[in-house]
């Protein structure tokens, strides 16, 4: 889906296991002649006894006779291709590594009713042409994210919607640090609030307000990709992301997530490095897609805002990375979510994205973000909209 996406730029504000509704299928493959089919079972989740329901997550364990624990599996892409039986309607989701031999896929079907899938990969034989099918029923909670779909943002609208075309109300606050919010524990801020984990007392609580979206930044991640790569060591770091995700989308939230890492650790050669950058927002985008999101890339993001007023900035509005980030995770996303990013202020770009054109004399003189173009729409597939 390459239509653009009219999306408003959200202006962020600082504040400061598992329950997921989502199905779990096995596959293994010891040799590439040898697969076992589905064994489809529930997630203990007494309020969703179903195998899926339409716009939750299922999840396909691959599994590899290759280990790629000592060196990652950079090089490996599989992507699954999901048919519905009645329409033929056709989405394709990346499958991510998980460490070790196992690959996973998370799938959230839109329509109710069957759907058979089959894996394409062409660097492990083990897991190409693996194939099963499963059946969608109906969403049978309130939660709205569930019963009308993903977010989405219309050409010609300067707002979102749902899938069925309701209009979206976009509440949110942004939690800087999610990874240190306490998963497990109360933490030293809980005071008499009677709160046994810090993070989800705060999703609770944001919910119960009437909160729509929960908006974070990777700041603390338990997991490094500023080398461009996913090694084993980040795994572990991964699945207790997981864990934040899937409780925020239990909840009903939609959970407007930067990418990778905070915006000034985008330094040294993965700037200049696209099979890197490529390889991170397809992780990215396999991993997290599935969920009910809003990709907003990284905070500040167009002239190097962290560091341009330095003697050699690493880069400017001619080559910066997070378009080629925004252009790849598009790429990679079925769903076609909204995709934004936090801008820089308008004193700090111009008209064009070229240079800084910040007029202090005349103080309503201000600029536009260098997301705000036409070739940056064509390639990303989205129309950015600044709200600086």
């Amino acid at each position: 889906m390459n239509s653009n996406r009219n999306i408003l730029a959200v202006a962020f504000s600082a504040i400061s296991g598992l329950a997921a509704t989502h199905s779990i299928a096995n596959i293994s493959s010891s040799t590439p002649q040898t697969i076992s089919q589905p064994d489809f079972r529930d997630v203990p989740n007494p309020g969703h006894p179903d195998p899926v329901q339409v716009w939750h997550v299922l999840e396909l364990r691959l599994s590899s006779s290759t280990d790629y624990s000592a060196h990652g599996a950079d090089d490996i892409d599989i992507d699954v291709r999901f048919v519905h039986e009645r329409t033929g309607e056709v989405l394709v989701r990346p499958a991510f590594w998980d460490g070790g031999n196992l690959f996973l896929v998370r799938f959230a079907p839109t329509l109710t009713g069957r759907w058979s899938w089959t894996t394409v990969c062409r660097r492990d034989a083990s897991l190409h042409n693996l194939s099963g099918e499963f059946r969608c029923v109906p969403y049978r909670g309130e939660l709205e994210i569930y019963r009308r779909g993903f977010v989405k943002a219309v050409p010609g609208l300067k707002y979102m919607t749902y899938a069925d075309g309701t209009p979206f109300f976009y509440l949110g606050d942004t939690h800087w640090g999610m990874y240190t919010e306490e998963l497990d524990e109360p933490g030293p801020h809980a005071g008499q609030s009677g709160a046994v984990s810090h993070f989800k007392h705060i999703v609770d609580r944001r919910v119960a307000q009437g909160f729509t979206v929960y908006q974070s930044e990777p700041i603390g991640s338990p997991f490094n990709l500023t080398d461009g790569h996913v090694d084993q060591a980040d795994i572990e770091g991964f699945r207790t992301a997981d864990m934040y995700y899937r409780y925020i989308a239990d909840k009903g939230l939609v959970h407007a997530n930067a990418e990778f890492f905070f915006s000034a650790n985008m330094l040294g050669p993965i700037i200049g490095d696209d099979a890197a950058l490529r390889r991170l927002a397809r992780y990215w985008a396999a991993r997290f897609g599935a969920f009910p999101v809003i990709w907003t890339l990284a905070q500040e993001v167009d002239n190097d805002f962290y560091a341009e007023r330095s003697q050699t900035p690493p880069y400017d509005w001619t080559d910066n990375p997070w378009v080629r980030v925004a252009e790849y995770l598009h790429a990679a996303d079925c769903y076609s979510h909204p995709l934004t990013t936090h801008q820089e202020n308008a004193m700090h770009t111009s008209v064009t994205g070229k240079d800084v054109e910040f007029d202090a004399v005349n103080a309503d003189v201000f600029g536009m973000s260098v997301f705000a173009s036409d070739v940056v729409a064509w390639r990303t597939g989205h129309t950015f909209l600044a709200a600086q």
